[in-house]
């Protein structure tokens, strides 16, 4: 039997317990025992010079870091010395279930006349009205509280406690009660007000959509050939103009062969005769060289007109034989 165990007999005075073997303590690790051993040989020292407020940490401590049934019934008496009834009750509480665990009947037995003695004086508090929807959030002096403690009655130490409700979109409200030993306080929680300009949570952001970005624009020919047009009319006429041409000079060489033959007979030419079929074969000459160009300019200048671009605009060619010409009159 250690230190804290003898110690733990002495401040109950209860000789028998003196016999009982084993102090059932948890398989700590070396380091965390001698830890404990000496926070607990300081907080005893502190209980003997009246000094309670500092020595219940020191306890609390030791036992977390090698828990003892001697710790804390110890500590339940330091507690008590507070006045922290609820705490020394519950401290007394689990004092007695560890000492069952570890077949100490005689410290089992202490423990719960210690509890039953402070249980006459422990004071209570109920929330009444409280708000049990699923958003919202109680604590009592700081510590949350699990739902299901909210219907009925919480012990606590004697003193005034401060209660907090909340829940999202609402006010938080808060309000105090305080109770005396043995009091059953209530404290009644009014329905929370919903948090003014929230009506209701903020709609999700909108989506954004990707779209393809537009087709590029068609690659630019440079500008129209508005030229095209003009030139193939130009053409065209100007082929017309030379088959009007040849057909003057046609007639003339057939005229001029109709007069050569006069003057040639059986094919014998006098001289004037010879010049009228020089000059018939001259305008012959010029006749067929005037369809033959006349020919292809046309042809080039409809080529022209048809492969060009579209216009708003037309143009128009007019083209007429007068006497021994021809006249071009265009529009574009």
């Amino acid at each position: 039997m250690n230190r804290r165990s003898l110690a733990a007999l002495r401040l109950l005075a209860l000789p028998a317990m003196l016999t009982v073997s084993g102090t059932a303590f948890a398989d700590a690790p070396g380091q965390d025992k001698a830890v404990a051993e000496a926070l607990f040989d300081q907080a005893v020292a502190l209980l003997k010079q009246g000094d309670a407020a500092s020595a219940c940490p020191k306890l609390a401590e030791s036992q977390r870091l090698d828990p003892a049934p001697g710790t804390l019934l110890y500590l339940g008496d330091c507690y008590e010395k507070t006045g922290k009834i609820a705490a020394a009750w519950a401290t007394f509480r689990e004092a007695s279930a560890s000492a069952r665990a570890a077949g100490q009947a005689p410290r089992e037995e202490l423990a719960k006349k210690r509890a039953a003695i402070l249980e006459k004086d422990l004071p209570y508090v109920a929330l009444v009205g409280a708000d049990k929807s699923a958003a919202t959030e109680i604590k009592l002096d700081g510590t949350p509280l699990g739902r299901a403690l909210w219907d009925g009655e919480i012990p606590v130490d004697p003193g005034e406690h401060s209660v907090v409700v909340s829940a999202p979109g609402y006010e938080t409200w808060r309000g105090t009660v305080k109770v005396g030993k043995g009091e059953h306080g209530r404290l009644t929680v009014p329905p929370l007000e919903k948090t003014k300009g929230v009506d209701a949570p903020p709609p999700p952001p909108p989506r954004t959509v990707e779209t393809p970005p537009p087709p590029p624009p068609p690659a630019d020919d440079g500008p129209p050939r508005r030229w095209q047009k003009p030139v193939a009319l130009g053409v065209a006429g100007a082929g017309l103009v030379a088959v009007g041409v040849g057909s003057f000079f046609g007639l003339r060489a057939f005229s001029k062969w109709s007069d050569a033959e006069a003057q040639c007979p059986a094919d014998r030419c006098t001289g004037d005769g010879r010049a009228l079929a020089d000059s018939a074969s001259s305008a012959a000459t010029i006749s067929t060289v005037s369809f033959v160009a006349g020919g292809v300019l046309v042809a080039g200048g409809a080529a022209l007109f048809f492969m060009a671009p579209k216009s708003t605009r037309t143009g128009q060619l007019k083209v007429g034989i007068t006497g021994p010409g021809a006249v071009v009159e265009g529009r574009f």
